[in-house]
């Protein structure tokens, strides 16, 4: 009698459930996905990854691979451009804005080597510069590249309350979750990449293949920028990011971030979507102008 009396006290109302879900990421999760079926994505709910550390099993939120677009040269032998990319997604419900600060840096630092990416190339006859030093100036120096649109930022905040005391003291602090949010998708983002690139190095010949990895955090709450002017903070309401997050293993490395808000994301996906179409018209022009040597394919592919 006594046992039925404490399960029925701890029994959860679908009030409750209802509640305890909403406060959660796994209903944003479940939106976002519809919205990437909608958009042709392959899609892997909660893909896992080994912990670098300790080797168990962890898992993301959302992997999802692009359909490809491809472009097809016709010149003494036809070859195909193939063009895709990857989302890494994590999900949070932040019932409490996020504050990323501004870069007062009026000179940035590049984006070089901070987003990840797989390639295979055919080499040409007439080897000049090389497609490796054309494909960085057009994505490190072309303002069209969506990484290059938003100054990064490299610092933020959340807030909660004070514990005790009479008045309801909020504090600013650099919230745990969210910097293992970051950890998770630079371990993720590194894990898969070396996967991808073992698959690359069989892709067939006649074929130039290219593949983005792009992580993401998606916040259901609000996002602001924050900065110091004339002694006063200002503060503005935003729904796009690119964060650099930074971490020492052996030797320092960064991973280039979006972070957006659930209602910019579909504005997100078509940003995408423009680096995919620009990207495969800088291959086909690269290639259009020059001769290819299909028999000494080779594979570069990026750290």
């Amino acid at each position: 009698m006594q046992l039925n009396k404490v399960m029925e006290d701890f029994k959860i109302s679908l009030e409750d459930m209802k509640m305890a879900l909403s406060k959660s990421g796994y209903l944003i999760e479940s939106r976002l996905i519809k919205q990437l079926s909608g958009k042709s994505y392959t899609l892997f709910p909660n893909e896992t990854y080994p912990d670098p550390k300790t080797e168990k099993s962890r898992e993301i939120d959302v992997y999802a691979n692009s359909e490809k677009t491809r472009k097809t040269l016709h010149r003494n032998e036809r070859f195909n451009i193939e063009i895709s990319h990857s989302l890494v997604i994590e999900c949070i419900n932040n019932p409490t804005p996020v504050i990323v600060f501004k870069d007062m840096n009026k000179k940035p630092f590049t984006i070089f080597e901070k987003f990840k990416y797989n390639k295979i190339e055919l080499k040409t006859l007439e080897e000049s510069s090389g497609i490796d030093f054309d494909f960085n100036d057009f994505t490190i120096c072309n303002k069209e590249f969506h990484y290059n649109q938003l100054k990064r930022n490299t610092q933020y905040c959340s807030f909660s309350q004070k514990k005790g005391g009479k008045n309801q003291e909020w504090m600013a602090s650099h919230e745990e979750k969210l910097h293992d949010t970051f950890n998770k998708l630079f371990d993720f983002v590194n894990h898969h990449f070396e996967r991808k690139r073992e698959k690359f190095l069989y892709a067939p010949q006649r074929m130039v293949t290219f593949d983005y990895l792009f992580p993401v955090i998606v916040f259901q709450g609000e996002m602001y920028e924050a900065y110091e002017d004339t002694d006063d903070v200002q503060i503005e309401k935003i729904d796009h990011a690119i964060f650099e997050f930074n971490r020492y293993e052996n030797e320092s490395s960064s991973l280039l971030v979006d972070i957006v808000t659930e209602k910019y994301f579909p504005k997100y996906l078509s940003i995408l979507e423009n680096d995919m179409k620009i990207t495969a018209e800088f291959y086909e022009t690269y290639y259009s102008d020059k001769s290819v040597e299909f028999r000494d394919a080779i594979t570069k592919v990026v750290f």
